[in-house]
C-alpha cells in the first residue's frame, strides 16, 4: 500500500507538471497569437495608408495632366495671337511705306506746281 501511495503521489506530481507545461504552452500560444494580431493590424494600417497615398498620387497626377493641357491650350492661343499680331505689324509697315511714298509724291508735285506759279 505504501508503494501504491508513492506511485499515486508520483502520478499526481507528474500530472501537476504536465498541467504546468500545458499552461505555459497555452500562455506562449496566446502571446504568439497576440503578436500575430498586432502584426496583422499594422499590416492592415500600412495597406490602408499605401492605398490612400496611391489615391493621392493619382489625384495629383490627374491635376498635373489637366494643368499641362490647360497650359498647352494657352500656349497655342498665345502663338495664334502672336502670329496675328506679326501679320498686322507687316500690314501696318506696308501701309506706312505706301503713305510715305504718296506723301513724297505729293511734296514733289507741290514743288512742281509752286515752280510753275513763279
Amino acid at each position: 500500500q505504501r508503494e501504491h501511495g508513492t506511485n499515486l503521489s508520483k502520478q499526481k506530481e507528474d500530472l501537476r507538471e504536465w498541467e504546468r507545461k500545458l499552461q505555459e504552452g497555452e500562455e506562449r500560444l496566446a502571446k504568439g497569437q497576440s503578436i500575430l494580431n498586432q502584426r496583422e493590424e499594422r499590416a492592415n494600417e500600412n495597406d490602408k495608408m499605401f492605398k490612400q497615398k496611391q489615391k493621392d498620387f493619382e489625384d495629383a497626377q490627374k491635376k498635373i495632366d489637366e494643368t499641362n493641357m490647360s497650359l498647352k491650350r494657352k500656349e497655342d492661343d498665345i502663338s495664334i495671337r502672336l502670329a496675328n499680331l506679326t501679320s498686322k505689324e507687316k500690314e501696318y509697315d506696308a501701309l506706312r511705306l505706301n503713305l510715305e511714298m504718296k506723301e513724297k509724291e505729293l511734296l514733289e508735285l507741290e514743288e512742281k506746281l509752286n515752280a510753275r506759279e513763279r
